[in-house]
């Protein structure tokens, strides 16, 4: 059921963000950078890498409505390096898990099912990142 359906889910803007509110929760005056910095423009230097995501809705048919089951995971790579030298302090992976579990009547209602364990997936992975930040891998040892 619903299987000839296409989901579709932009992430990358929604992921760039939700890593950036991560790095602001450890730091102060974070900046996204479009190309990378040159030496000693900062004072750290977060890269960050979608490594893997993989994203599955399954509709369960059922007596009066179907039911969407969701689930989203997402691998990123950070690395933390020194500002001046780029020298690399950390190399973490970082996971994200998102579930939805609803009932749905198909087509355009599961897309927001769907919607939901990438969003769940994000907010995770969000807070993971930020976790890790604050107890302090991107300092030097």
């Amino acid at each position: 059921m619903g299987s000839v359906h296409t989901y579709q889910f932009q992430m990358g803007p929604a992921l760039t963000s939700a890593l950036t509110r991560s790095v602001e929760a450890a730091y102060a005056n974070v900046l996204v950078v479009p190309s990378p910095p040159q030496p000693g423009d900062f004072e750290r230097v977060f890269r960050f890498d979608l490594q893997s995501s993989k994203v599955r809705i399954e509709l369960v048919p059922g007596f009066w409505s179907a039911l969407a089951k969701s689930d989203c995971v997402l691998h990123v790579s950070m690395e933390i390096a020194d500002g001046t030298s780029f020298k690399a302090i950390q190399r973490l992976s970082v996971t994200g898990n998102g579930f939805s579990n609803k009932e749905t009547s198909g087509g355009d209602d599961a897309q927001r099912q769907f919607s939901l364990a990438i969003e769940d997936a994000i907010r995770q992975l969000t807070g993971n990142t930020a976790n890790l930040l604050i107890s302090g891998v991107g300092e030097p040892r």
